[in-house]
């Protein structure tokens, strides 16, 4: 969901279009709305794997995907963009309330050959350590955190744009230091961004950063009645503030809802955290989900190495709390029983007694039926 200042911009390419009616339509009367195009202290650059030690500043155009061709070798483009912000960016006395970047792609198509017709997706990543425009290259290329957006569905030619308030907001305030944005594509679809460099091209199609700025204490992004510096989830709406975990994230916001997750890390992009998600109910990693991870969960806590990712309270210790937990996230990707003829169909609910067992006691039991499952 895209907040009001986007709502409001009709999604034209054209940037002039944008900002006039952005900034004369709808908005509060004592907002503040700044629009930053590539300047002088603007960066771009599109590092590339195929040839690693390549320096890529000053392209015209860049990219973000990812694809191998028909030998193995991978062709993978990421994008970083720097914006230079002016001093004067918040006003005194006011807050970011809104910001968002945006990105014109000039085309979408397969590459490599491959054929697929899979839409696409581009991911925002916070950049966390400088750079110099004419210098990356792929092998030097500067480290960036995990997504903080994404937009998926990518399938033709058009706009991306992804919210940026809350980094910006960091950049203006000084607790964190501005070194921009990396844009990446885990899909074979073939996206290429007008740059800051792409001079033979109409500026208009150029990233563009535009931010809000509100007096402070009146910011409201989603307009739920809780202002941006007391909302627990600033991009949906959410009045009654819910956060059932207690991990600072409401609940209409929380990619692990239940599970204590203050990083809210989403390493696939696929909208359930990692704390719960399949890869966090398969622990024996065979692609599926059946009591044998049960008994993995309980092996891991008994022998200390499910700590911390098995920590699913943040105590410090995995204990039948966090078994309680985690048989949320076992029970939601299940794939049904797999013990051999031999062993006996035995259910999770069978199971469950012995497990509390061995996190409680840090011992395994004794029962001849655990070898069904090869759990030393």
């Amino acid at each position: 969901m895209r907040h009001r200042m986007i709502e409001r911009v009709v999604q034209g390419l054209l940037v002039a279009a944008w900002f006039s009616g952005l900034v004369a339509a709808d908005r509060p009367a004592h907002a503040t709305v700044t629009l930053i195009q590539p300047g002088p202290e603007g960066s771009d650059v599109a590092p590339y794997s195929f040839i690693p030690s390549l320096r890529r500043g000053n392209r015209e155009t860049q990219y973000a995907f990812t694809d191998v061709d028909e030998s193995g070798v991978s062709h993978a483009f990421e994008t970083n963009l720097h914006f230079a912000l002016p001093p004067d960016l918040v006003p005194p006395g006011e807050e970011v309330s809104e910001a968002y970047v945006w990105i014109v792609y000039s085309f979408d198509f397969t590459g490599f050959g491959d054929g697929t017709s899979d839409p696409g997706m581009i991911a925002c990543h916070e950049i966390l350590e400088p750079w110099i425009e004419s210098d990356v290259s792929w092998l030097n290329r500067p480290a960036y955190g995990p997504a903080f957006d994404a937009q998926s569905g990518i399938n033709q030619l058009g706009l991306v744009w992804c919210d940026v308030t809350l980094l910006v907001d960091a950049w203006a305030r000084g607790t964190k230091p501005n070194f921009g944005i990396a844009l990446t594509n885990p899909t074979p679809r073939l996206i290429g961004f007008y740059s800051f460099e792409a001079t033979t091209v109409d500026a208009n199609l150029r990233p563009g950063l535009v931010v809000e700025t509100l007096p402070i204490g009146t910011a409201d992004a989603d307009a739920d009645g809780v202002a941006n510096v007391s909302d627990n989830c600033r991009i949906l709406s959410n009045p009654d503030q819910a956060d059932a975990d207690l991990d600072g994230t409401g609940d209409a916001c929380d990619v692990c809802p239940g599970i204590h997750d203050p990083t809210q890390a989403d390493a696939d992009l696929d909208g359930i955290g990692d704390r719960c998600d399949f890869t966090a109910a398969d622990l024996t990693g065979e692609g599926i989900v059946d009591e044998a991870d049960l008994l993995e969960f309980a092996r891991l806590a008994a022998s200390g190495a499910g700590v911390p990712f098995l920590d699913l309270d943040d105590s410090g210790v995995v204990d039948t709390g966090d078994l309680a937990l985690w048989l949320g996230i076992h029970g939601t990707w299940y794939t049904g029983p797999t013990a051999g003829a031999a062993c006996g169909q035995l259910s999770t609910a069978m199971l469950i007694p012995y497990a509390n067992w061995w996190v409680e006691h840090r011992a395994r039991p004794t029962d001849e039926f655990m070898s069904c499952y090869d759990v030393p």
